[in-house]
């Protein structure tokens, strides 16, 4: 007989100012089901010992997230949102991130805009297949908008043979 750890979370929701972050599910045996709600999260303010500092990570953080099925890969669905964040020297990043991975997939919608530009996109991503180079169907598109290729270079630390803005 295998023992099969189970441990649950009632909902706990904890508050600072207009900040909340709220937490319910269950873990028993392999299997997760588990909901996480981030209400104007300052991630700026989080412990440095649950972010390092050399993320330089700011910025106002929302996120609607639900856990489904067996680790260590269960299916995932969540929306994130982020207002005036910054992260290893992108700043301006504001959008919305709205995302599910499932049975192997990552599909979802993306509307994103930083210092080095803006992105809206679609994706359908065969993770699993990618990873077992296996063939099968992989969709993105995207609109690029203004991206300056010296301020990507920049931030890459490289040098590539272009300038200009990006659009298209």
């Amino acid at each position: 007989m295998e023992w099969q750890p189970s441990v649950s979370i009632a909902p706990l929701t904890l508050t600072a100012g207009r900040q909340e972050l709220r937490l319910q599910g269950q873990l028993k045996g392999k299997t997760v089901k588990a909901d996480v709600h981030a209400v104007d999260v300052d991630v700026g303010r989080l412990p440095k010992f649950l972010v390092p500092p050399t993320l330089g990570l700011s910025g106002v953080v929302s996120l609607d997230a639900s856990l489904d099925g067996a680790l260590p890969l269960p299916n995932v669905v969540a929306k994130l949102t982020v207002k005036d964040g910054a992260v290893k020297g992108v700043t301006q990043l504001s959008g919305t991130v709205d995302g599910r991975f499932v049975d192997g997939r990552a599909t979802g919608t993306a509307q994103v805009s930083s210092s080095l530009g803006a992105i809206d996109g679609r994706f359908d991503v065969p993770v699993f297949a990618l990873r077992d180079e296996q063939s099968d169907l992989l969709e993105v598109d995207a609109d690029v908008r203004d991206v300056n290729l010296e301020a990507l270079q920049s931030w890459r630390a490289e040098t590539w043979p272009v300038t200009g803005t990006l659009s298209g």
